[in-house]
């Protein structure tokens, strides 16, 4: 081998290893940009991520807050329609007190002169009575002094009353 040969040998392998080096530190430098752009990616992505744990917090507040006060405004509403039907309730259960005391009054006032107009009428039965027996006896009476009458006129003993 001649030393051309010899030189260019060693010139293509020194210009293979310098373009090893050069595709090496090429590479590692391609290798190092990844790494840091994985870095600022994910440096990026956490605050990201922080910023969107921020705003949700936030939101979550201003939703619990909203929803504290639409629940204050429902339990509100609520009570003050509960009242109205309370209120409802107790106007139309006097109103039927009130209609039932009245019809308890009337009940009773016409069951009271119903019991007068009856013992008004026993009190004339009884009168009536009285006065039939007072009338039998003395038609009995009546009827036995005019037996005792024929019997004398017809000369038979007559009993007398003891």
């Amino acid at each position: 081998m001649s030393f051309g040969a010899v030189a260019a040998i060693t010139i293509t392998i020194a210009l293979v290893l310098i373009m090893g080096i050069g595709l090496m530190s090429y590479v590692s430098s391609l290798v190092k940009n990844a790494y840091q752009i994985k870095v600022e990616l994910r440096n990026d992505v956490e605050s990201a991520i922080a910023r969107m744990d921020m705003e949700m917090d936030r939101r979550g507040k201003a939703l619990r807050k909203e929803l504290g006060d639409d629940t204050s405004k429902l339990r509100d509403s609520v009570q003050q329609d509960n009242e109205r039907r309370i209120k409802e309730i107790e106007d139309r259960l006097q109103k039927t007190l009130q209609d039932l005391s009245a019809a308890g009054r009337d009940e009773k006032t016409a069951t009271q002169t119903a019991l007068t107009d009856m013992r008004r009428r026993l009190k004339t039965l009884e009168s009536d009575v009285v006065a039939i027996k007072n009338d039998l006896s003395r038609r009995a009476a009546l009827g036995r002094a005019m037996r005792d009458k024929d019997r004398a006129e017809q000369g038979e003993p007559v009993a007398t009353a003891p």
